[in-house]
């Protein structure tokens, strides 16, 4: 592989990272562009949805915190997203009722929300209060893109772009009043601006990446996980000064220099800095350099909690912060069955977020990963310093993240995802000369994105080619990988569609509303499914796809006994028992 020489050591890392060479209106139109179709797929999509299980407590709960300043519901989650998406709802005045004895006597979340969403216009206040949730995302593309163009080029920020604008999973959460995307968002851009910072070593960098940082912690308590990890590495890569580029040059190619001229003028500053060294530096301006760290870090931390606690509004109370931390996984059962290709096991797999990774994200894109590690693994790099900060902040969530959240679903990853785009995208970089492998990457480009456009508009329900699509979600995973309470608007067409004029419901949740999207139903209580499902009386039933898949690891695959009248969005199945 042949790249262009280049003068490492006359290269300015500030100059190359605020501007790469060779941008043009057509990069920056072609980012619009994408943005503008990851927009548009969310606000199509997110106008056909009904309320998610998760969005009848969040959407409310925000309100609550603006209007009364009281914390009482979902305090499960920090409250800061559930704020951002509720704000629009002050200029709507929806009703609100504070003496439910949800709300008074003893504080239930789903049923005060749900009495909350309902006696208002309920697809009003869901359309406004997921507007935030877009915006945000878009954001995150944004960064995304200018991560990956200024690391790797400008061909490799639209591939990353690409990436994201077509990722079934982040667009099937990208519109939704819930936690995941905001942190993913605000993760992606802490660990963007302490790079930056590493390089540069500017005030700026590290006063953004220390907002972004607690806007993390302050949307969902997940961020915790990667704050000391923001610390350690703003330690370890502290540049209090601007300096010659660390990392790979780009040409206005967009390619990277040559490896040999690279490691050249690596050893050579290395040399210099040696003797530099021998020739008098002395312990007072080592101490010196480590007080400036101790600065950089102290700011990050008290920067990043000022945002948590600012964003309890004036309930200025560090204690409700950590209140909430204990409240998470205190209403899960320890013994509950998870599931998993049609088992039950209480407690769960260990390796069940790898499983939901392989068989959730696209195939074109886990190859696209697996190629970039095989390719940082094989090349030693010097510039191995900007890869940590795509690649450490990925594997600790992964890793935490399996280790200690509940197995339900692929959106507790979504914050590994922009990082590995970023990373993956620097593939583009090794092509040059590479005719066959260059169609390979087109080809695996359009393979992303005709497997997300396929599935449009019912990202949620999304599965990869390895096990045959979204068609055989429920013979591996349940909850929200498959189905979170969205298609009671699209089962109303389809049950006018059949002239089904009564149907038995057995849907996600037990806070949505049937009847207010005019479904005729009959909702027996959760204690007689089990009989159901075993024995069920001849009629229509209309079963979420997070039922399915449980009753299958029961032993009941209704998919296979009874006839199919229609899949919705392969989120909700309709039945005809004889």
């Amino acid at each position: 592989m042949t790249r262009p020489a280049h003068n490492a050591s006359q290269t300015s890392f500030r100059s190359v990272i605020r501007t790469p060479p060779g941008t043009s209106v057509r990069v920056w139109a072609a980012a619009a562009v994408l943005m503008a179709t990851f927009a548009a797929q969310n606000i199509i999509e997110m106008r056909k949805q009904s309320a998610t299980f998760d969005e009848v407590a969040h959407l409310p709960a925000g309100y609550t915190y603006l209007v009364k300043h009281d914390f009482r519901l979902n305090p499960e989650h920090p409250p800061l997203l559930k704020v951002l998406c509720a704000l629009p709802l002050l200029a709507l005045q929806p009703r609100i009722d504070f003496n439910d004895p949800n709300w008074e006597v003893l504080p239930k979340e789903y049923a005060f929300g749900s009495s909350f969403l309902y006696s208002n216009n309920a697809d009003r206040l869901l359309f406004w209060g997921r507007l935030p949730v877009v915006g945000i995302a878009v954001l995150l593309g944004f960064f995304v893109f200018r991560w990956s163009q200024q690391l790797y080029g400008n061909a490799a920020g639209l591939v990353a772009l690409t990436l994201f604008a077509f990722s079934p999973n982040l667009i099937a959460h990208s519109h939704l009043v819930t936690t995941d995307i905001g942190v993913a968002a605000f993760l992606t851009m802490a660990f963007y601006f302490l790079w930056r910072h590493s390089c540069l070593g500017d005030n700026r960098s590290l006063y953004w990446g220390s907002l972004a940082m607690g806007a993390a912690l302050a949307s969902k308590f997940s961020a915790v996980v990667l704050f000391p990890v923001g610390a350690l590495m703003l330690w370890s890569f502290h540049s209090p000064h601007s300096q010659t580029n660390p990392t790979p040059p780009v040409t206005s190619s967009g390619t990277h220099v040559k490896g040999n001229t690279r490691g050249k003028a690596h050893k050579e500053a290395k040399k210099e800095r040696m003797r530099s060294s021998s020739q008098g530096q002395s312990w007072e301006k080592i101490i010196r350099g480590d007080r400036r760290k101790v600065a950089a870090v102290v700011v990050f931390v008290a920067l990043a909690l000022l945002v948590v606690l600012l964003s309890y509004l004036r309930s200025l109370d560090p204690s409700l912060y950590l209140k909430g931390m204990e409240q998470v996984n205190k209403n899960h059962r320890p013994d509950f069955p998870f599931y998993l290709h049609g088992s039950l096991k209480a407690g769960g797999w260990w390796f069940y977020f790898l499983v939901v990774f392989v068989i959730k994200a696209t195939a074109p894109f886990i190859i696209l990963v697996l190629g970039r590690i095989i390719l940082f693994l094989r090349n030693s790099r010097i510039e191995w310093k900007s890869e940590i900060f795509l690649l450490l902040p990925a594997i600790v969530f992964f890793v935490a993240t399996s280790a200690l959240a509940d197995p339900l679903g692929v959106r507790y990853l979504l914050p590994v995802f922009p990082f590995l785009m970023v990373f993956s995208s620097g593939v583009i970089n090794y092509l040059p000369g590479k005719r066959a492998a260059s169609w390979t990457l087109w080809g695996l480009l359009g393979w992303h994105i005709a497997s997300s456009l396929l599935a449009f508009p019912n990202h949620i329900s999304y599965f990869n080619e390895f096990v045959g699509g979204a068609s055989h979600g429920t013979d591996w995973l349940d909850d929200s990988n498959v189905d979170w309470g969205q298609e009671l608007k699209e089962l109303k067409n389809d049950l006018n569609g059949q002239n089904i004029e009564n149907v038995t419901l057995l849907s996600f949740s037990p806070y949505d509303n049937p009847s207010y999207y005019g479904i005729q139903c009959i909702r027996p209580p959760q204690e007689a499914w089990s009989a159901i499902f075993s024995n069920p009386q001849p009629g229509y039933y209309a079963v979420s796809a997070h039922w399915v898949a449980r009753a299958k690891g029961l032993g009941f695959d209704w998919k296979s006994k009874y006839p199919l009248t229609a899949n919705i969005g392969n989120s909700m199945f309709v039945f005809k028992v004889p």
